[in-house]
Parts: C-alpha cells; sequence; structure tokens
C-alpha cells in the first residue's frame, strides 16, 4: 500500500512536467524558451486531467456496499451492534493514557517532526532546481517526479520484504531507523556542497542594508521590477536585472536572438544577448544521484515506523501537523534577492540567492530530521515494551471456520484490514 501511494505524489510531479511544458496558451508562442522567467506553463491542463480522472475513477467506488460479503468483518457485524463513536469527554483520559507511553509519545514527535523536513524540502525542491541550477518550470518537475517514483518504491518494497523475512525485534528495528535518519540528516548536508556559483548580477547596490538592483547607471531609467527579462552581458558572466537595468538603448532581433546595444552600465562590450549566461556549472548531475540514493534508503523505514503505529492498537487518533509549507515558505523568503513589485504590491520572488536558498532549504531539512531521530532513540530505549509486534488479536464473536481467515496479516501486506481494537 505504501509502495503504490508513492504513485500519486509522482504522477502528479510528472503531470505537472508535462503541463508546464507548453505555454499558457498552448496556440501562441510567445517567443522566448522555457528557461527564461517571464515563461508561464499551462498550469491549467493538470486541473482538466485530474479532473476527469477522479471522475472516472470516483463512480465504482460508489458501487462498493458498506462491508463486503461474507468477510470476517461483515460476520462480526451480524452477531455485535455497531460501534459508535467515543464520546468526547473521553478523549483527555485517552491522549493521557497514550503520552504516558514514552514509545508512542516519542514516535508521534519522531514522526511529526520527520514529515515537516520530507514534506518541506520535496514541496520547495522544484523551485530550488529552477533556481539553482536553471532548470525549467517542466525539468524540475520531471525530475521530482521521476526520483521520487524509482527510489522510494525500491526503498519501501526492499524495507517490507527484509521485515517479511528476518521479523527483526523492536528493538533492532528501531535501531535501524535512528541509523537511517542520522545517514539521511548526513545526505542533506552533502546537499549543502552541490549548489552552482551564485549569478553576478550587474548594475546592483546596496542601500541602507538592502539590496537594490538600482544604479546611477540605470538611476534614470525609472526601471521596473514587474518583470524579469535577464541578459547577458559581453563578459559572458554578468547577468542584469533587465536591458533597462542594464542601461539599453536599442536592441536589434526578436525573441531569442535579441541583441542589445548602447547599454551604460557596461564598458566591457557594445552588444548585450537576451537571457542567462551560459551555465558552467554541472552539479545538476551529483545532486540528482545523491539524492536518490538518500531517498531510497530513508523509505526502507516507512514499513518498520508504520508497525510500531499499530503496535498500540489505537484508531481513533490522528496527527496533526505543522504547516510545514508555512515554515519553509518563510525561510524561503528570507533568501530572496529581487521581488516583483506591481502597482505598490510585492508579488513572487525573481530571484534568490542561491547559497542561501541552498543553506536554508537544506539546513532547515536536516535539523527537522536530526531532531526527530533524538525521539527515535527514545523509541529505541523503551523498545522492549513493545509486544505482539507481527501478532494481533482475533477479533470476538467470529465463527471457528472464520477465524483463520481472521488471523493478522504479516508485514509485507496492507494493515488497513487488521482487526484493531
Amino acid at each position: 500500500m505504501f509502495a503504490l501511494r508513492i504513485f500519486g505524489p509522482s504522477l502528479g510531479f510528472l503531470i505537472s512536467s508535462l503541463s508546464l511544458s507548453f505555454y499558457e496558451d498552448p496556440y501562441f508562442d510567445p517567443g522566448f524558451p522555457t528557461t527564461d522567467p517571464r515563461w508561464i506553463g499551462a498550469w491549467w491542463i493538470g486541473f482538466l486531467i485530474l479532473g476527469t480522472a477522479l471522475l472516472i475513477f470516483t463512480l465504482p467506488i460508489v458501487l462498493f456496499p458498506r462491508r463486503l460479503p461474507g468477510s470476517p468483518a461483515d460476520q462480526v457485524a451480524d452477531t455485535k451492534p455497531p460501534a459508535s463513536m467515543p464520546p468526547l469527554k473521553e478523549m483527555p483520559a485517552a491522549i493521557y493514557k497514550l503520552a504516558k507511553n514514552p514509545v508512542f509519545s516519542c514516535h508521534a514527535v519522531s514522526v511529526t517532526l520527520q514529515i515537516i523536513g520530507y514534506a518541506g524540502y520535496y514541496i520547495f525542491m522544484p523551485k530550488y532546481l529552477e533556481s539553482q541550477y536553471r532548470q525549467s518550470a517542466s525539468q524540475a518537475s520531471l525530475f521530482s517526479g521521476s526520483t521520487s517514483l524509482i527510489t522510494m518504491l525500491v526503498g519501501i518494497m526492499a524495507g517490507g520484504v527484509a521485515i517479511k523475512k528476518l521479523k527483526p525485534s523492536p528493538k533492532v528495528l528501531s535501531g535501524f531507523m535512528v541509523g537511517v535518519d542520522l545517514f539521511t540528516v548526513g545526505g542533506f548536508l552533502i546537499y549543502m556542497f552541490l549548489g552552482c556559483d551564485p549569478i553576478q548580477l550587474g548594475g546592483t547596490s546596496v542601500v541602507d542594508g538592502q539590496f537594490s538592483i538600482s544604479n546611477t547607471c540605470n538611476q534614470d531609467c525609472f526601471c521596473s521590477q514587474r518583470v524579469f527579462e535577464p541578459i547577458c552581458a559581453p563578459d559572458m558572466t554578468t547577468v542584469y536585472f533587465s536591458p533597462c537595468h542594464a542601461g539599453c538603448g536599442s536592441f536589434n532581433g526578436t525573441g531569442k536572438n535579441t541583441t542589445f546595444l548602447d547599454c551604460s552600465c557596461e564598458s566591457s562590450g557594445p552588444t548585450f544577448t537576451s537571457g542567462y549566461c551560459p551555465e558552467l556549472c554541472n552539479m545538476f548531475l551529483p545532486y540528482i544521484v545523491v539524492m536518490s540514493v538518500i531517498k531510497m534508503i530513508s523509505s526502507t523505514t516507512r514499513v518498520g515506523s508504520t508497525l510500531i503505529v499499530l503496535s498500540f492498537k489505537r484508531t481513533d487518533f490522528g496527527q496533526a501537523f505543522i504547516p510545514y509549507p508555512l515554515v519553509f515558505g518563510a525561510l524561503t523568503d528570507a533568501a530572496c534577492l529581487v521581488w516583483e513589485e506591481k502597482c505598490g504590491e510585492t508579488g513572487n520572488c525573481w530571484l534568490y540567492d542561491s547559497d542561501k536558498f541552498r543553506y536554508y532549504l537544506h539546513g532547515l531539512a536536516a535539523a527537522f530530521i536530526f531532531l526527530g531521530s533524538l525521539f527515535e532513540i527514545g523509541v529505541y530505549l523503551n523498545s522492549h515494551r513493545v509486544t505482539n509486534f507481527y501478532t494481533d488479536d482475533v477479533p470476538e464473536n467470529i465463527p471457528a471456520k472464520d477465524k483463520e481467515a481472521s488471523q493478522p496479516l504479516n508485514p509485507s501486506t496492507s494493515y488497513d484490514m487488521i482487526p484493531l481494537k
């Protein structure tokens, strides 16, 4: 079940990649490539595809009965009155009882912290690939989805098979999880050294401690930050925010072949070209390879983590997670150099400080995962409290001939069918 669930987000990234490879209006040629910051992909195509798929797959689900005829759950329902929701007044006592269990408390906090770290990182990874390695939105979504689909699928299946064959004790399994968490933290630290040099942005200044793309050479041009239109200086290294910010007075050509002349902010040559300067960074492939290995190894703990949760036989509680998009979003915004300005309002970030973005994103994710691993050590130290790790009680009031069918499933199968109390 865990392996199949990976297909959902991964398929979403792949559909996003397909949609963003087309311009917002597929019948219009904007005159610049997908790597240009002005490119707006056809984001709406994904809604049409997924909306149609939801309608198709929802119809057969509606036709299922409340209980499958002949199943143990159906026979139990014939001999027992339907269960009602526990009274709200019993919830504080139930929460207190669970909180006193060190294994449950430590594991719940550990999983929560780690989900914040992993999910926050994966949400902003496409934006990071765009900013750090000059990938288009379509390519960033493609690599984000494809690496997740293959590597995490292999990791989850490998972890499930290993647990089924070896049946490690709770102590061994929790110790393995701690080791994998620390290995993952090390991987995120390695990510920090697999970046590219920051863009050499010309025509900038620092005013009252704030970064500004205005300078004496363009202060009389009344340039706007509404649209990011990068151009490359003749030295093939320096990038200007727009022809206006380079102080250019004229241009030749159209679209991708446009050149700009008479630019007062640069004395190295007369001709500026449209777009970023050629990227000499070759760290993109090593980053993808390391990320794939880390994802695969970290995914091997998914089944073990689920077993620990199921050992408490509680299904009437859910976990509430901190809104990680807000946490990671605030830190990502702190790495922004140039914001879109439109009608006096601040819009999207046009340009990031690549070093800050790299350190903030991976450092914050590593910090949450490391904190989670500390609580997982608490699970390891108290793992002797976990009993019936690979077995479960047979539900009461089931006819003898059906008891065999109601026996618990092995760790490699779906635990949604286990009757928990």
